[in-house]
């Protein structure tokens, strides 16, 4: 073989180990987030299970620009934590220079040569877009006595909620809050926050929305109505109360029994005796305080007992209802005096009661539900209830 054969072999020799060398790939993440660190690791490719090459040395340089620090490095691994300080993905280009060698053509690697390779990660931002600053909180009222609160805001995912005076019932982070008033509170007050997720973790908070809502004494009840269920029992009830959690019912009575007493706006009442008379009176209630009484008289006897030459009848000679333009007539039989009571128990007129003095005139009375009281000579009392329209 001639010298021009010795130096075309080596001549393809030389160009195969170095082409081979090459040959290598880098193992790990292929995509990352602001802030992780990522393991890499360098390792030969094989060819009909050949290893095409070794590393002989720690890794000689690695580019990352300024998307990233290398925190360490070897033979055949590096480690980098990623930075991206945009607000939109972005593709980073590494470049690492080894010491590699063909194995087969460098036994025990003992003749490196100086190798190169690329790849691509794509690192995300950690970024969160700041949502708007919620809107003014709206207060809704339950007759339950718990409060609604309801906020929005653009470009959140979440809610942060404090809340001074009550407890939260309900899951604190969405944009509708349930809070039940402490015993006692007159108001309840804090703030409200949005919160919008971003990529990689991060998080944005909008500004704080500072809410305030004064819980006033409720009112006192109107007047109470009577719905007759039968004979012996009849419903009472009052129109609900603003900001009311609950109302207290009293019973001030011979012959009647609460037989359902509850904390709503009605209750019914049952006679246990034909006679029976008294004073209902009803309030409402919440956690920072309790309002004056509403009153009714209340009997078991509409027609009344006046005995006598009346026949029982105390009113004689007029309707019930009756016309304010007309005048009342009252039996005088056994009565000393007929006290006028409005439907809050207020006596708005007391009228002695004889044979030449038993005539009342109404001109003065709104339309409205009356009672008499009458008191008799063996001081006996006795209601009934008058209609003035």
């Amino acid at each position: 073989m001639n010298i021009y054969k010795y130096l075309i072999l080596l001549a393809f020799l030389i160009q195969f180990n170095s082409s081979f060398s090459k040959q290598f790939q880098v193992l790990g993440q292929g995509s990352a987030c602001h802030g992780d660190e990522s393991n890499y690791v360098l390792v030969p490719e094989y060819i009909y299970g050949i290893p095409q090459g070794c590393f002989v040395s720690d890794i000689e340089r690695v580019d990352i620009s300024s998307n990233g620090i290398l925190k360490s490095t070897g033979s055949s691994n590096l480690l980098i934590e990623w930075h991206n300080q945009t607000t939109n993905e972005v593709e980073v280009q590494v470049s690492v220079l080894y010491w590699g060698s063909l194995f087969f053509m460098n036994y025990g690697c003992t003749q490196p040569m100086l190798l190169a390779r690329t790849f691509k990660v794509k690192v995300k931002p950690a970024y969160a877009s700041k949502p708007t600053t919620p809107s003014p909180v709206n207060f809704t009222f339950s007759s339950g006595g718990n409060y609604t609160l309801t906020t929005n805001s653009s470009g959140a995912d979440q809610y942060k909620w404090v809340v001074n005076g009550g407890s939260i019932i309900n899951t604190s982070n969405t944009r509708t809050l349930q809070v039940r008033p402490s015993s006692g509170s007159c108001g309840l007050s804090g703030f409200v926050q949005a919160i919008n997720n971003g990529s990689c973790g991060a998080k944005a908070y909008s500004t704080k929305k500072y809410f305030s809502k004064t819980i006033s004494t409720p009112s006192r009840p109107g007047v109470i109505s009577e719905y007759e269920i039968d004979n012996s029992r009849s419903s009472y009830s009052i129109n609900p109360v603003s900001y009311a959690s609950r109302y207290e019912w009293t019973l001030s009575a011979t012959g009647i029994d609460i037989q359902s007493n509850s904390s709503r706006t009605s209750v019914i009442l049952s006679c246990s005796s034909s006679s029976g008379s008294g004073t209902l009176r009803v309030r409402a209630v919440n956690t920072c305080g309790k309002s004056s009484y509403s009153s009714l008289f209340v009997d078991c006897n509409n027609s009344g007992n006046g005995g006598g030459d009346c026949g029982g009848i105390l009113l004689t000679s007029t309707p019930n209802p009756i016309n304010r333009n007309e005048n009342l007539i009252i039996c005088p039989d056994g009565l000393n005096q007929v006290e006028i009571i409005d439907p809050y128990g207020n006596v708005i007129r007391k009228i002695p009661i004889n044979p030449d003095n038993n005539i009342i005139s109404l001109h003065d009375l709104n339309n409205s539900l009356y009672y008499l009281r009458y008191t008799k000579s063996n001081g006996e009392v006795k209601i009934e209830r008058l209609i003035v329209k």
